[in-house]
């Protein structure tokens, strides 16, 4: 089939898969053709877009684009003075609930109230519990934590805004296992297994880097016959992003038998 659809980028393949010997498999290459190209990218292992879960006023975004965080760190905070106050309300309407629930008790030891005045009063109190966990996790919604280690690729709201729960606040990205993702031909399976040697030479950097095939895709595109291999670098690579791309070229060397 025709491979006009890929970019045009030289990719050398040998591999001996079970059963193809080193004659058929030479052939397989020579057939390939030495003008065959693919590009790759790096891609994020995570991605997510935090949203605020409460409505109230931002009182800070401590990362701007590109910066990076860890774990935990906090990523915007809210000005929750009115959820707060919302919370010590709910502690006394549940400590009011206690002391009646403990006063009922004490008068129905007496014999001074019946039993159902109790169980009203033990019903109050889980009810005044429930409402002070509700307004307790509202709270803990103030602020927006890291979920994993990071950098910030987008930022829509600013210090001092008021927001609405499910408004979109950062788009982050999880830099911890940056993948090389390529796109190739189905026939190509035949070379590139899990554990090949390749190299991706970044437009960005203008530097060449050392990966090897970590996974191949879960199934071959029915019009293009294409699948996605995905791979990792097996050194440094400061000031790599994700959404770099580059030439991949796979070490011939090593997929000789």
């Amino acid at each position: 089939m025709s491979m006009s659809w890929l970019p045009a980028l030289v990719l050398t393949v040998a591999l001996v898969i079970g059963g193809l010997s080193p004659a058929a498999l030479a052939t397989d290459i020579r057939e390939a053709g030495d003008d065959m190209a693919v590009r790759g990218r790096m891609v994020a292992p995570g991605r997510a877009v935090l949203s605020a879960q409460v409505s109230a006023p931002i009182r800070s975004v401590t990362r701007r684009v590109g910066e990076t965080f860890r774990q935990g760190d906090t990523l915007v905070a809210f000005d929750c003075r009115r959820i707060e106050a919302q919370v010590a309300a709910a502690r006394a309407v549940v400590a009011a609930a206690e002391t009646s629930l403990a006063s009922l008790r004490r008068m129905y030891s007496l014999k001074s109230v019946g039993e159902a005045d109790v169980e009203l009063a033990e019903a109050e109190v889980r009810k005044t519990r429930a409402e002070l966990a509700m307004q307790t996790v509202d709270a803990s919604y103030c602020t927006v934590a890291a979920p994993f280690d990071g950098r910030v690729v987008a930022r829509m709201v600013a210090p001092h805004e008021s927001v609405a729960a499910g408004s979109e606040l950062l788009a982050i990205v999880d830099e911890g296992d940056m993948e090389v993702e390529v796109l190739v031909p189905s026939a190509w399976l035949r070379f590139v297994t899990v554990g090949l040697p390749f190299s991706i030479a970044m437009d960005a950097t203008g530097l060449r880097y050392a990966a090897e095939v970590t996974r191949l895709g879960g199934e071959i595109d029915p019009v293009s016959q294409s699948v996605q291999v995905f791979g990792r670098l097996t050194e440094a690579a400061d000031g790599v992003l994700t959404g770099m791309s580059g030439r991949v070229t796979f070490d011939p060397a090593a997929a000789q038998p």
